[in-house]
């Protein structure tokens, strides 16, 4: 089971079926148990996926430990890989998100593959970094909207997706800062400079609603923000300052569920 965990490098992404979670409380209508379901095995696959992609095309750049596609042949890794997409294919076709999901496998590829190898390009890695965990919310909230609930379905607000795409960004880019550090380079103020200018991006929907009729979402995205600063500057090594981020972020999405759960 440990092996297949590692394999499936499920260790570093289930904390992030909590964005999925959050659409499920988010959802104006009690949504049914198999909706649920379909979200929850939607975005699982999908997640897979994306990281064990990233780990086919770098297998000549990791370590063993970090990447287990090392240690096995490269055809059982690419017939992992592609068993994997054929699943999300059929999971996204079953819930009306084949074309959303052949795109965003197309930016896999474009951001892990050469010769494009988009993740080598700061600015793209950022984007594609942003688009793909908002998906994630987009996804989970058109699956809900287009569930069993029939003529009670709403379509959600996508207001909480461009949130999650305007937090992945700076959180690439203290990745890229730890990749900085464990390279040897240095580290320079200007980059934790830019890395505080990246973190206060999710304030963006605050500044141009107001401050007037502040809601739990805005009102925590504001405190997650100063957090994240807070945690940039106090720390010095971008590899352990992007450790107390995850932290931060975990914490942050409990208190954006719990917020949704308790009634006002």
């Amino acid at each position: 089971m440990g092996a297949l965990i590692r394999l499936l490098r499920i260790q570093d992404w289930y904390y992030l079926l909590g964005i999925a979670l959050l659409a499920v409380v988010q959802y104006p209508v009690r949504p049914a148990f198999m909706d649920v379901f379909r979200v929850f095995s939607f975005v699982s696959v999908y997640l897979c996926l994306g990281y064990v992609f990233n780990n086919l095309f770098d297998r000549d750049e990791d370590f063993a430990p970090k990447n287990p596609f090392k240690e096995m042949d490269q055809k059982h890794a690419i017939l992992i890989t592609s068993s994997l997409t054929l699943g999300l294919m059929v999971i996204a076709a079953w819930n009306e998100l084949l074309s959303e999901t052949l795109a965003l496998i197309a930016l896999s590829f474009a951001y892990s593959a050469p010769p494009w190898r988009l993740k080598r390009f700061l600015p793209a890695a950022l984007v594609l970094n942003g688009v793909f965990f908002g998906f994630i919310h987009y996804a989970s909230s058109k699956i809900l909207a287009t569930g069993s609930a029939g003529e009670t379905a709403v379509s959600p607000s996508l207001e909480f997706t461009s949130y999650v795409f305007l937090i992945f960004l700076p959180l690439q880019y203290v990745h890229s800062l730890e990749h900085r550090e464990t390279a040897g380079r240095s580290v320079r103020t200007g980059h934790k400079l830019a890395a505080l200018g990246f973190f206060a991006l999710p304030c963006l929907p605050t500044i141009w609603h107001g401050t007037e009729g502040l809601h739990p979402l805005r009102e925590l995205t504001l405190l997650y923000s100063a957090a994240c600063m807070a945690a940039l500057l106090l720390i010095a090594s971008p590899a352990r300052a992007r450790k107390a981020v995850r932290v931060i972020s975990m914490a942050f999405g409990i208190l954006l569920v719990a917020a949704h759960l308790v009634p006002c």
